[in-house]
Formats: structure tokens, C-alpha cells, sequence
């Protein structure tokens, strides 16, 4: 050891032992040890899925990207979703190497949602500028994509599947109450109708984007979804999704975006609405 290297060997073993005490802080050092000695996973079984390690390198959907700014609206998300739904995998938002080891592909998957999630808002603006309706800006499977590339990794899980499902539901959904707001206050035109229904579906899928990062944390840790846990964070998601339409109401109408709030008094009025 003193031949390579040298006349640095103190200096560079005072290096060495320095870094060693940084990584045994925050456990990554336990961890690499910890994978250079485990064997390889070859499948593991969640449900009815074969989970699979992948392969190295590309996958076949690797030309799949995200924008820098969808990146940028994403961010407070995954600062929400780590602090909030991390402690349910029984993992520690605190950590830098439980963050960093699922930061890659859950960073990934919002931003792919936002990318999408703003090229519908920016159809729902326009609309509400020029006073018509939006056309359907996205495919009629938007997530066709993200779906092959989670296959690839062994992530796709059938509850994943219906989530992204549902989020094609809610883009749908809003450019459609939308429209029917656009129309007139109680949307009754017969190609837009502002009903309760369509409302309260459409605040309940609003949120799907969480379940999808929640669902995929389950997929990437080789563990079954706790239905307990599932039902706690269906209701704290429309909670918090009521509160969010509360406070951002101006804005949403100002941008002519989906808000329950909105719908509400369009639907009922300014007297009865607050009510409703």
C-alpha cells in the first residue's frame, strides 16, 4: 500500500478514513457492503406480478424524457411525497440514502405526469382565452409510454395501471367541465354538462398521481400495498385536494382549470355554492 502511493500515504489514508466516517454516518457505506455481498434478485412475486431486477443498460423505451421545467413543477410534489408517504414504507424521509435510492425513477415518473399535466393546462388556458372549448391536446392512452418503460423494469403493476388509467380519466374530465363552464354557468349544452357526478369523480382522481409514486415505491421494495394504509391516504389526498381548490381558486379560474370549488358555485351559485 506505502509503494502505490507513495508520498501522499499519509495524507491520502487521512482522506480515506475522512470519507469513511461521512458514509458511515448516513449508512451508505453499510449499504454498498451490504450489496456487494447479497446475491443478485432474480423474481420476486408481488401478487400476481413477477417483479425483475433490470437489465443493465438501455430499455427499449429509453428515448422516454422529461423536460427541465416539468422537472421544476414536480419539485414540491416529491418534497410532499417523501415527507408525507415515505414514513408508510417504513422509510426515513430524513435520509439521504432512502431518498436517493428511490429519488431516480419516482423524480422521473412526476415529472413525466406534470410534462403532461401542463400540456392540458395550456390547452385549458387557451380555451379560456379565446372563449371556446379545448381540444384534446394529449393521446387517448397518454400514458402508453410510461407504461411500456415501467413494464420493462418490472415496476407495472395491474393497481399502477388502473391509477394511470384514472389520470387519463381526470385530463378527460376536466377539459370537460371546463368546457361546460366556458359554455355557461350551469354548462347546459348539450356536448358540455357541468354535473355533480363529473365533479366529485373528478376530485377524487385528481390526486392519482400520488397513488401511481405511492404504488410504485410498493413495486420497486418487492412489497404488497397496505390497504389499510391505502384507505388513510384516499381521504387525507381529498382532503387536501379541497383545501389546495380553496386557496388556489382565483388562480385555477384565472387559468381555466378544474377546481371543485369553482365548479361548485357554477353549478349552485354564489349563495348556495360555499354551502354545497
Amino acid at each position: 500500500l506505502g509503494d502505490a502511493l507513495g508520498t501522499d500515504f499519509v495524507s491520502s489514508i487521512h482522506t480515506v478514513c475522512s470519507a469513511a466516517t461521512l458514509l458511515l454516518r448516513d449508512g451508505a457505506l453499510q449499504s454498498i457492503a451490504a450489496a456487494a455481498v447479497t446475491q443478485p434478485v432474480g423474481k420476486a412475486e408481488l401478487g400476481a406480478v413477477a417483479i425483475q431486477s433490470p437489465e443493465r443498460g438501455l430499455t427499449k423505451a429509453a428515448e422516454l424524457s422529461v423536460t427541465l421545467e416539468a422537472m421544476d413543477l414536480a419539485q414540491s410534489a416529491l418534497e410532499d411525497f417523501v415527507s408525507s408517504y415515505f414514513m408508510f414504507h417504513d422509510l426515513d424521509a430524513e435520509s439521504t440514502t432512502d431518498i436517493f435510492r428511490y429519488l431516480p425513477a419516482l423524480a422521473f415518473v412526476e415529472s413525466y405526469i406534470y410534462g403532461l399535466d401542463q400540456t392540458n393546462e395550456d390547452a385549458l388556458l387557451d380555451a379560456g382565452i379565446a372563449g371556446d372549448a379545448a381540444e384534446p391536446p394529449l393521446a387517448k392512452d397518454p400514458f402508453d409510454a410510461l407504461r411500456q418503460l415501467l413494464s420493462e423494469r418490472g415496476w407495472l403493476t395491474p393497481r399502477i395501471d388502473d391509477e394511470l388509467k384514472d389520470g387519463g380519466r381526470f385530463w378527460s374530465l376536466e377539459r370537460q367541465l371546463c368546457k361546460a363552464m366556458l359554455s355557461g354557468a350551469e354548462g347546459r349544452c348539450d356536448d358540455a354538462k357541468l354535473e355533480q357526478c363529473d365533479v366529485q369523480e373528478a376530485l377524487r382522481l385528481k390526486s392519482f398521481d400520488y397513488r401511481v409514486l405511492n404504488l410504485l415505491l410498493y413495486a420497486m421494495r418487492h412489497t404488497e400495498p397496505d390497504a389499510g394504509h391505502m384507505r388513510f391516504l384516499a381521504t387525507s389526498e381529498l382532503l387536501v385536494e379541497v383545501g389546495d381548490d380553496l386557496t388556489d381558486y382565483d388562480e385555477d379560474v384565472m387559468s381555466n382549470s378544474f377546481n371543485v370549488y369553482r365548479c361548485f358555485l357554477a353549478m349552485h351559485g354564489p349563495e348556495c355554492g360555499p354551502r354545497e
